[in-house]
């Protein structure tokens, strides 16, 4: 066995590329330090690959630390590279979740995929640093012409949250808003691209704002009578609105999974997230040449302050990306109409806000992505294979 001590931590995706450039054999697995498999775990897991030679990755089947839960059972995602465990907090059975399927890409904390591929596409993309780094692998994976599989034999267990369960959400936030925004930008085609990146920025927008919970009132100069009539959001003055079957939802959720221990600690960091409001970031106000009148100091959450750097990281980096979006349509070998086929989930709200939720429908609706990604419903089943130019 050979350990790798990095000097300093690298992310998620940086050591494990490592990982897979010192190991010598024909397949390299992956697996968290805090899962725990199966006897039988990885011959299951390798036998996707075994059966058909344009499989090269598998993904395992995650349950919760005791078994009583789904924790991943096949991946899907939306239009805007948003990421989904399928069958997450479902209560686990011998009947559940037990086919095999494609899926559009692994769980990168217990997975197995051919060691030349992972190598050749670049293994996980290293400014991802964590957090849908596998999602865009495996997109990647299909767009160079081959397939990902969810293997349900091979059994892997998991403590959740068991890295990231102290890190605060705003951390967290700038690592899912940046990497998703960027791996949509790679991966769509010059076409879907063109149509779908306004829509993702309107809506990053939005939801920016939304996270914010700023009284915008004395930023309007027009009456309320004639203001712009947008959809009411939260403000210092009011809660934000969330659907009450949400909260239900992500309460017995939490109980399922972590049990009173973890619902304690969600409950507490819900309390401190509020406090914080009451000494939110101060955001100074612009220089100007000529003072004018303006609105008292606006404060602003810390959620939003993460969507803000991300978005920053964003633009800072776009040269940098443009370059690896050069290298992967390079590599190009299906076409997108097919790639959305296991999407599974296109058009799916990543944000339980209901303000939110209309607004993506409407600019949905009114730029065609509706039937952009009705195909998925019943796309090809990538049973031939698949001329990859090797």
């Amino acid at each position: 066995m050979t350990i790798v001590n990095n000097p300093d931590n690298c992310g998620f995706a940086r050591g494990n590329n490592e990982g897979a450039r010192r190991a010598r054999g024909l397949l390299v697995a992956f697996l968290n330090p805090d899962m725990r498999v199966e006897p039988n775990w990885l011959v299951e897991l390798i036998a996707p690959l075994q059966r058909d030679p344009d499989v090269a990755c598998a993904a395992s089947k995650i349950l919760s630390w005791n078994g009583r839960h789904i924790d991943f059972a096949g991946s899907s995602a939306n239009f805007l590279g948003y990421g989904y465990q399928e069958g997450w907090g479902e209560p686990s059975t011998d009947q559940s979740w037990a086919d095999e399927k494609l899926i559009l890409a692994p769980c990168g904390g217990a997975m197995v995929i051919n060691r030349h591929v992972f190598l050749d596409s670049g293994g996980f993309d290293e400014d991802y640093f964590a957090f849908y780094e596998d999602l865009d692998l495996g997109w990647r994976l299909w767009l160079m012409g081959y397939k990902v599989t969810y293997a349900p034999r091979a059994v892997a267990y998991h403590i959740h949250h068991g890295s990231w369960g102290k890190v605060p959400d705003a951390k967290i936030s700038v690592l899912y808003q940046r990497n998703a925004l960027s791996t949509l930008v790679k991966n769509y085609d010059d076409e879907n691209l063109a149509r779908i990146l306004p829509v993702a920025l309107l809506l990053y927008l939005r939801r920016t704002y939304l996270a914010a919970e700023a009284n915008v009132t004395p930023f309007r100069s027009e009456p309320p009578d004639v203001a712009p009539q947008v959809s009411p959001t939260a403000s210092a003055t009011a809660p934000q609105v969330y659907d009450s079957a949400y909260y239900l939802g992500e309460t017995l959720q939490t109980l399922r999974q972590g049990g009173l221990v973890q619902l304690w600690r969600k409950m507490t960091a819900e309390m401190q997230r509020r406090w914080n409001r009451r000494r939110r970031v101060k955001l100074l106000p612009s220089y100007r040449i000529r003072p004018r009148p303006r609105p008292e100091h606006t404060f602003v959450t810390d959620q939003a302050i993460g969507h803000l750097i991300a978005a920053d990281d964003l633009a800072r980096s776009w040269g940098h990306l443009m370059e690896k979006r050069q290298a992967v349509q390079s590599r190009r070998r299906r076409p997108d109409q097919e790639i959305f086929a296991v999407f599974g989930r296109s058009l799916m709200s990543d944000n339980p806000n209901p303000h939110y939720m209309r607004t993506m429908s409407d600019l949905a609706a009114a730029c065609g992505l509706h039937d952009l990604f009705e195909p998925e419903r019943n796309g090809p089943r990538y049973e031939a294979c698949v001329d990859r130019q090797r």
